[in-house]
């Protein structure tokens, strides 16, 4: 993470590493308030811990899109609630390869459930990065 904060600090990206919270609710909550106030979020998270999509679309949206399992950055940039269910939107930049069905890459716009994200950043080391907005 000193790498990306290092990087932002020298093209004068405002940025601050966080802790995230001890507790699923602390969590979202802490996330959710980052975001309410137009930021974004790197998050460090062991996508072995983002469930892989299981259903019948032919062009989820949602979920895991790669098989592979690791260590990785993920930016949060938004949260919808749907059908009880709450998920991050992200852009997961891996797997360059993956496109959806119109061309787009596949990590773009990505909707992550929030208790999937908040096992994967405690399976590292439970903090983030705010990327501040510019003023």
């Amino acid at each position: 993470m000193h790498t990306i904060a290092d990087y932002l600090d020298i093209y004068k990206v405002p940025n601050k590493t966080i802790s995230l919270g001890s507790s699923d609710n602390e969590t979202k909550n802490i996330i959710k308030d980052v975001l309410d106030d137009h930021n974004m979020l790197v998050l460090p998270v062991s996508t072995g811990s983002i469930r892989s999509y299981v259903g019948t679309s032919t062009d989820p949206r949602c979920d895991r899109y790669y098989p592979e399992s690791f260590n990785h950055f993920i930016v949060a940039y938004g949260y919808k609630e749907v059908d009880n269910e709450f998920y991050f939107q992200v852009m997961d930049p891996w797997g360059f390869n993956y496109t959806n069905q119109d061309g787009t890459c596949k990590g773009t716009n990505r909707y992550y459930r929030f208790e999937d994200i908040f096992i994967a950043c405690n399976s590292m080391d439970n903090f983030a990065l705010i990327v501040y907005k510019n003023n």
